[in-house]
């Protein structure tokens, strides 16, 4: 009974993953999911790019809000920041 010969089934059961249309299944599914991720990273990729450019905007506006309302100039720290400097009239 036990030896290499005797029915061989596999090929018909439809969860076979040595099937031809299961493996091409399995591609089409992996495709499918590497285009999801690319569209959420692109996504994700705009969403911070946004993110970063109404920061600077707000910065921006707030520093010319600070020049116009003529509470000193505004000078740019070394770290990035914004420093006041006072007018000290004598």
């Amino acid at each position: 009974m036990g030896g290499h010969g005797g029915l061989n089934i596999l090929p018909q059961k439809r969860w076979n993953m040595y099937n031809f249309e299961n493996r091409e299944k399995v591609k089409r599914y992996e495709e499918e999911a590497a285009r999801e991720e690319a569209i959420r990273q692109q996504k994700a990729s705009r969403e911070e790019t946004q993110f970063k450019l109404e920061k600077l905007c707000e910065a921006a506006k707030s520093k010319r809000r600070r020049v116009e309302n003529g509470s000193g100039p505004v000078q740019e720290a070394g770290d990035g920041g914004l420093v006041m400097v006072q007018n000290k009239r004598r």
